[in-house]
């Protein structure tokens, strides 16, 4: 392995740090408690899904809840596209689900009729977003964006007293992101700055090329950047702005 810039298992005076030790990952549960309500996902979705993250025997596992069985909102709206005729991809997923064009072979479904899959009106309280022939449906407090967002409230400071005051920490002024895809285009607007190791398609250069001061592209073939060295860059174009403007790589930056 390949350490980046900053990343070492001591802090200089012989003491041991985290950065290079192992971790997992850990559900935010209030972030779920929001998908969960009725209005939103439902909590249906979600059974059944972490059987074997939460290592549960099999003698004990949660079934997965059929679509048609999901009490929630995201669920009804799923459920009006399936008597439709529409085919839709809800595998693997807890509170949200794809539509794939390439998916819409039953013969009951046109190109116009997916098409028109990004210009409906959605019930309140739902939202949308497209992405190489495929419709997302979820949440509307959910989506990449306003999970990022969620992520720079999460990870405000509490101000030392009453006296004193912490600065908001917002997606414009103290977030950038990795991405690559039409359906990332909202949250890398919205961030200070995007890096998109790969252009993945004709609306994407486009958009590159309409916000070049926002949208930077790390992929160089003269430079030998491509795929993973591609994103590699990207990473470290990011490491090197902290570094910059926070002094060093620390878990709180």
């Amino acid at each position: 392995p390949v350490k980046y810039d900053g990343a070492s298992d001591d802090d200089g005076d012989g003491q041991k740090n985290n950065d290079l030790t192992p971790f997992g990952l850990r559900e935010d549960m209030t972030w779920r408690t929001k998908m969960e309500e009725t209005d939103a996902a439902g909590k249906d979705g979600y059974r059944g899904m972490d059987n074997e993250i939460r290592g549960i025997s099999d003698d004990k596992k949660e079934a997965v809840v059929p679509v048609h069985e999901r009490e929630g909102k995201l669920w009804e709206f799923a459920q009006t596209l399936l008597d439709r005729g529409f085919v839709i991809d809800s595998k693997g997923y807890s509170a949200c689900f794809r539509v794939n064009r390439k998916h819409q072979t039953n013969g009951r479904i046109t190109n116009e009729d997916f098409d028109s899959l990004s210009k409906m009106d959605l019930p309140i309280g739902l939202a949308s977003s497209t992405n190489l022939g495929c419709v997302d449906f979820y949440p509307e407090d959910s989506g990449k964006k306003n999970c990022c967002s969620y992520l720079v409230k999460s990870m405000q400071s509490e101000p030392a007293d009453q006296t004193d005051s912490c600065k908001s920490l917002t997606l414009p002024e103290n977030a950038v992101c990795m991405c690559d895809d039409d359906n990332d285009l909202e949250m890398a607007l919205a961030c200070s700055h995007a890096y998109l190791p790969s252009v993945t398609s004709s609306s994407m250069a486009h958009t590159v090329r309409e916000n070049e001061r926002k949208l930077t592209v790390t992929e160089d073939v003269s430079k030998g950047l491509l795929e993973t060295t591609a994103t590699d860059e990207a990473l470290r174009i990011i490491l090197a702005r902290v570094k910059e403007e926070y002094g060093t790589v620390t878990d709180e930056s």
